[in-house]
């Protein structure tokens, strides 16, 4: 696979890749909170201030968090131009 035939294109990616990972992931989260905190809301139930601070801390990561995701998806797919040709001897 790729992996092994342009192993300084995975590595160049690796913690971007991760951190585009990570951010999406937690925007998942953050969403599917904010979702259970509006039912909670409609029904009635729970702690009407947590249930709006979970609203508006999801809101706060989507306006703030999120955004770096696109970031994030242009270093992992950049590749590795810019350091392909360095060469083995620096890390010996």
């Amino acid at each position: 696979g790729n992996a092994k035939s342009n192993a300084s294109g995975v590595l160049s990616a690796a913690v971007s890749y991760l951190s585009l990972a990570t951010t999406v992931c937690g925007g998942w989260m953050m969403g599917n909170a904010a979702l259970a905190a509006a039912a909670s809301l409609d029904n009635g139930e729970g702690a009407l201030g947590f249930s709006r601070n979970k609203i508006a801390t999801a809101g706060f990561y989507a306006d703030q968090i999120l955004l770096q995701t696109d970031a994030w998806a242009r270093i992992v797919t950049a590749g590795d131009a810019s350091i392909k040709h360095i060469g083995n001897e620096l890390f010996e």
